[in-house]
């Protein structure tokens, strides 16, 4: 059956008579209270209607929630996913069966539009004068993206269309991966009451994250100064989800327990570049990077900025830990045998930690040029000092503690005490024990530079710690005294 036939057989339902009725009701009320010459206008009394947020919020949304997650239960079984080969194949077929609803619910909401708007005056151009008239914020932000109303009208229509496949999308991807009534369940749930309260709760700077973006054009256009920024996050969150379910149908990934530390330190990296607070007012690209990477500076030292210094880089720091944990306790005199000696295997223990912390200090500077550009809307150049100290003195920094941290592990044999060597580090970056700036903790703080310290002066420092720190594990290593 194809999809115009399961639309044609789905609409004509009571459902949708019942649906069609709150539209038209609602749609009645919206148009009593509008101001008397945008209520003349035919398309702009239509674009308020349709673009109305309380309605699709609290009414429209629900309901297709609803229908979809009914439809999504009867479609998970053995040999519907075996017909489609992949959970990608069966994912894009969900989001293909989902705009039955799509189609349905968006024609409806225009019908109750226009159905409610026949009497008024029919003009391609906009009626209202902003400078003169209380137009309200969905007219007022329109006008300035397009002449026509028309044109806004088709555009708020598509983006209902895109919203519901993407977050159709989404939501097969995440029953794909854990096959659990409850799992969609409460996603499901928390989009409900996020969208919801967040479309009131959440803050203008937090427009990345406030979902009302990506549905209403009115919101958006009002949010970021070029349309392509939220169309950028939707194409990143579908290629996120294709090339998850790519990997999952090649067993290349599997979500588990272990997991879940590394993904909550992601959304916290990315929470801070996109949410910490003042960074709406950053007038520059440096500024931006100053303020989120200040870190543990004595000049300007706040909580939040040593708060994310510690998710950032101490977060890594635990990441590896927790590796470490399994490879020492379980694997390493497998590990150890294979090689004709310790210090070999130390090379080749060490090397993929050391790409990966290089990677890691590259990859903060890119994601915070590309959410500087979504949440600004513009490009901008950073300066050499400050790449130069995100980049290689942080790579120096983490890989001192990083050192650190492998020497108490070797010398003290479990994972108890080198976790006090993270809480001894946790402590030491704070700036009223660095006196003199001679100890190595926190000198990759941006914040540094505003102080008046050389770049090149931090990088010395922290070389000389990191060939001291490989000059004791030379040391151990040779003395074969392993406690673990």
């Amino acid at each position: 059956m194809t999809i115009f036939k399961e639309i044609q057989k789905d609409f004509l339902t009571w459902k949708y008579i019942v649906i069609f009725v709150v539209m038209v009701a609602y749609a009645y009320y919206v148009r009593l209270i509008l101001p008397l010459l945008q209520m003349e206008s035919f398309f702009e009394t239509v674009v308020t209607i349709v673009s109305d947020p309380y309605l699709f919020l609290y009414f429209i949304f629900p309901v297709w929630l609803f229908l979809f997650y009914k439809m999504l239960l009867t479609k998970k079984y053995p040999e519907y996913i075996i017909r489609w080969e992949s959970s990608l194949s069966w994912a894009l077929d969900i989001v293909r069966r989902s705009q039955v609803y799509t189609v349905c619910l968006v024609f409806l909401l225009l019908l109750a539009g226009i159905s409610t708007s026949l009497t008024s005056v029919f003009s391609l151009y906009w009626r209202v004068d902003v400078t003169s008239v209380r137009s309200g914020e969905i007219i007022f932000s329109l006008m300035e993206f397009v002449n026509y109303p028309f044109l806004a009208l088709m555009g708020q229509l598509i983006f209902y269309w895109i919203f519901f496949s993407i977050t159709a999308f989404v939501l097969a991807t995440c029953f794909a991966f854990f096959e659990k009534k409850w799992v969609i369940s409460s996603v499901m749930l928390f989009l409900l009451l996020y969208m919801g309260i967040g479309f009131k709760l959440l803050p203008a700077s937090w427009g990345i994250v406030n979902l009302s973006n990506y549905v209403f054009l009115y919101h958006s256009v009002a949010s970021y100064p070029h349309l392509v920024v939220p169309l950028l996050v939707m194409i990143g969150v579908v290629t996120a989800c294709t090339v998850l379910l790519m990997l999952f149908d090649r067993k290349s990934i599997r979500i588990s327990s272990r997991c879940v530390p590394f993904i909550l330190y992601v959304i916290l990296v990315l929470l801070g570049l996109f949410l910490f607070p003042g960074i709406s007012q950053a007038s520059s690209l440096n500024e931006y990077v100053m303020m989120i990477f200040w870190g543990v500076s004595k000049e300007g030292f706040t909580m939040m900025s040593y708060s994310y210094y510690v998710i950032v880089f101490l977060g890594l720091l635990y990441l590896m830990l927790l590796r470490w944990e399994e490879i020492f306790e379980k694997q390493t005199y497998y590990r150890i045998i294979r090689h004709t000696g310790l210090i070999k295997w130390f090379v080749k223990f060490f090397r993929p930690y050391v790409v990966l912390v290089f990677g890691t200090m590259s990859g903060l500077l890119v994601v915070s040029y590309l959410a500087y550009f979504i949440m600004n809307g513009k490009w901008d150049v950073i300066s050499f000092s400050i790449s130069y100290q995100v980049v290689v003195n942080g790579f120096l920094q983490v890989l001192v503690y990083m050192l650190l941290l492998f020497i108490i592990y070797w010398y003290a044999g479990n994972i108890n005490n080198t976790l006090a060597g993270l809480g001894i580090i946790l402590a030491f970056v704070l700036p009223i024990f660095n006196i003199g700036y001679w100890m190595p903790f926190g000198l990759n703080s941006v914040g540094y530079l505003v102080e008046g310290l050389n770049i090149f002066m931090i990088t010395l420092k922290l070389g000389i710690y990191v060939v001291v720190e490989f000059i004791i594990i030379l040391c151990l290593l040779i003395k074969k005294d392993i406690k673990f």
